[in-house]
């Protein structure tokens, strides 16, 4: 983060680029987005890995799945959730402004309009892991 801060310093392209990006770090959706990717990549990795080991037999690949399953479920509920974790690393997160979807797209789509930065992160927190598992069912 040191040398983003120095090169975004820099008059020009490569500075201004720079200076984008490090706000772009200091807000809470890079750290939302890059804690979920983080839970959900690791386990599936291990999933990965199962699939393309040489002795993989189809016991193992069910199992694997049936763990990770598991795992999202477990966590899927509670409220281990980031933004009390964010705390002193980014700015607070705020709610992103409501839009209209364009009119091509079907006009019946209800727009669900959150109250709380909390339950907005949570549902895409929860809608996450559970397509995770839906997945990982079929």
């Amino acid at each position: 983060q040191e040398v983003l801060y120095i090169i975004s310093e820099e008059k020009g392209g490569p500075g201004m680029k720079t200076n984008g990006l490090c706000e772009q770090m200091n807000k809470f959706d890079f750290f939302f987005g890059l804690k979920l990717g983080h839970l959900t990549s690791t386990d599936t990795e291990k999933l990965s890995h199962v699939f393309q080991s040489a002795d993989c037999c189809l016991q193992d690949v069910v199992c694997a799945a049936q763990a990770i399953i598991h795992r999202f479920q477990g966590i899927q509920g509670k409220n281990l959730f980031l933004i009390k974790d964010s705390e002193g690393l980014t700015e607070k997160p705020v709610l992103p402004r409501p839009r209209r979807p364009p009119q091509r797209f079907d006009s019946n789509i209800n727009l669900v309009n959150y109250t709380s930065c909390n339950d907005f992160y949570m549902e895409i927190y929860v809608e996450t892991l559970g397509s995770i598992i839906s997945l990982l069912r079929t």
